[in-house]
C-alpha cells in the first residue's frame, strides 16, 4: 500500500507568470494515491477535473449544465464564508463570485490526492498577473461520480479576508 508514496518522488508543478486567462487549460484528468488505482479513484479524478472547470466556467447556460454533470442535487459545500446546500446555490455563489471578482482562473496548485472516493485538491485564484488566495479543498464523490460534498479551506486568505465575518451561506 505504501510503496508508491516510499518509492515514488513527488510530482514538479512549477508556477509561471501567465495571466488568469491564460492559465485556464487545466492538469490533465490525473491521480495520485497511496493504492494501485482503483475504478472509484479514476472516477473521482475525473469528478475533481470537471469540479475545476465548473469554477472556470462563465455564469450562465454553459455551467448550469456543467453543474448537472459535477454535483450531486443536494451538494453540500462549507467553506469559511458560509455553507450551502443543492445545485442553484453553488451556481448563485459562482456568480457572485464572479460579479465580485471579475476575470479569475481557479486552477490546481499541484495534482489532487486521490483515495476512492474522496480527493484532496490544493487550488490557486489568480486574478490577473497575481495571486489572489490559496486553499483546500476536501471532495467526496457519490456513486455516480459526482460531487456530493465539499469543504474548503484558507490555506492564504485574500488581503483584507480577516476584516469580514463569516458570512451565513445557505443551507
Amino acid at each position: 500500500m505504501t510503496w508508491q508514496v516510499i518509492d515514488t518522488p513527488p510530482p514538479r508543478w512549477t508556477q509561471s507568470s501567465q495571466t488568469a486567462a491564460s492559465r485556464r487549460p487545466f492538469p490533465k484528468e490525473t491521480t495520485m494515491s497511496t493504492e494501485k488505482p482503483t475504478e472509484s479513484a479514476g472516477t473521482t479524478a475525473t469528478a475533481v477535473s470537471r469540479y475545476l472547470r465548473f469554477w472556470n466556467c462563465d455564469p450562465g447556460p454553459d455551467q448550469t449544465a456543467l453543474a448537472a454533470t459535477v454535483f450531486h442535487d443536494d451538494v453540500h459545500y462549507l467553506a469559511p464564508l458560509g455553507e450551502w446546500r443543492g445545485v442553484p446555490h453553488l451556481l448563485e455563489l459562482s456568480a457572485r463570485f464572479a460579479e465580485h471578482l471579475g476575470d479569475v482562473a481557479f486552477i490546481a496548485r499541484r495534482e489532487p490526492e486521490v483515495l476512492r472516493d474522496r480527493a484532496r485538491l490544493r487550488w490557486e485564484i489568480v486574478r490577473g498577473d497575481d495571486s489572489f488566495a490559496e486553499g483546500t479543498d476536501l471532495i467526496t464523490v457519490d456513486q455516480d461520480g459526482r460531487i456530493a460534498e465539499v469543504i474548503t479551506f484558507l490555506d492564504r486568505a485574500p488581503v483584507g479576508a480577516e476584516a469580514h465575518p463569516q458570512a451565513g451561506g445557505r443551507a
